[in-house]
C-alpha cells in the first residue's frame, strides 16, 4: 500500500483532502493537549517533592 506523504508548510497543510486536512488538525491538537496535560503531571509532581520538603507554597505561587 503506497501512502501520499503530507507536504506542510510554516504549519499550513499544502496537499491531500478535506479529510486529511482535518485529521492532521485533530492529530495536532490531541498532541498539543497531551503536552499540556504531562506538563501539569510533572508541575504536580515537583511541588508535592518541595511540599515533603516542607517548603511553604500557597495557592497563589501557581497562578502565572
Amino acid at each position: 500500500m503506497c501512502r501520499k506523504s503530507r507536504r506542510t508548510r510554516a504549519g499550513v497543510i499544502l496537499s491531500g483532502g478535506l479529510v486529511e486536512q482535518e485529521k492532521a488538525v485533530k492529530f495536532s491538537s490531541l498532541l498539543a493537549n497531551a503536552v499540556i496535560f504531562h506538563n501539569a503531571l510533572d508541575i504536580a509532581e515537583i511541588v508535592r517533592q518541595l511540599l515533603e520538603e516542607c517548603w511553604e507554597i500557597a495557592p497563589e505561587d501557581g497562578a502565572p
